[in-house]
């Protein structure tokens, strides 16, 4: 989609522009009292999965709350996923990734995951995790959905990660069992 600006007029940091993609200014330096509007749009076939709005409005500083909604009707017991990305024009995180699933199940036993530990959180350079038998694999993801780490551990109980090279921040680890059912556990790295 081609940018697009309201009416104004002008907020601060709600206007960055760039012609070249290496150094940014203010529209209000062309001469231009605006701010530039935030669009998102769904594609593909995900019906499962709604957003109150597609498009909207953030001023400098500001956040908007973003609403999920998950429909299940006529879908078969099964893992869905899908990706809501969130175009803007913040220069340090031009697009927001942002990993979605849904897993459908019948008669879920509370216990499936039961088992599973995670330490130290926070961690710093090493991460130990025990899991019971069933987990085929974990994934990591950063706070922009980003897949970060990911593992096979079909058959394994403890692993240990090495995570010197991964920056500090929260992160999110999913949990994948053997009957496709997911669980996520957040974690911060130091």
């Amino acid at each position: 989609y081609p940018a697009g600006c309201d009416a104004g007029p002008g907020n601060s940091n709600g206007d960055w522009i760039s012609t070249n993609g290496s150094t940014w200014g203010h529209l209000v330096d062309a001469g231009l009292s605006a701010n530039w509007n935030i669009r998102a749009n769904l594609s593909g076939s995900t019906q499962w999965l709604s957003l109150q709005s597609l498009s909207g409005d953030v001023a400098a500083g500001g956040n908007h709350q973003l609403e999920v909604y998950f429909d299940a009707t006529g879908l078969e017991n099964a893992v869905y996923e899908a990706i809501i990305r969130i175009s803007s024009n913040d220069p340090e995180t031009p697009q927001l990734t942002i990993p979605v699933t849904m897993a459908l199940t019948v008669g879920v036993d509370e216990n499936e995951f039961s088992g599973i530990e995670v330490y130290p959180n926070p961690a710093k350079g090493l991460l130990n995790i025990t899991i019971p038998t069933g987990i085929n694999e974990i994934k990591m993801y950063n706070h922009i959905g980003q897949e970060v780490k990911s593992e096979n551990v079909a058959g394994q109980i403890s692993i240990n990660w090495n995570l010197e090279s991964v920056p500090g921040g929260t992160y999110l680890l999913k949990f994948v069992n053997d009957k496709g059912m997911i669980l996520n556990k957040r974690i911060i790295i130091m």
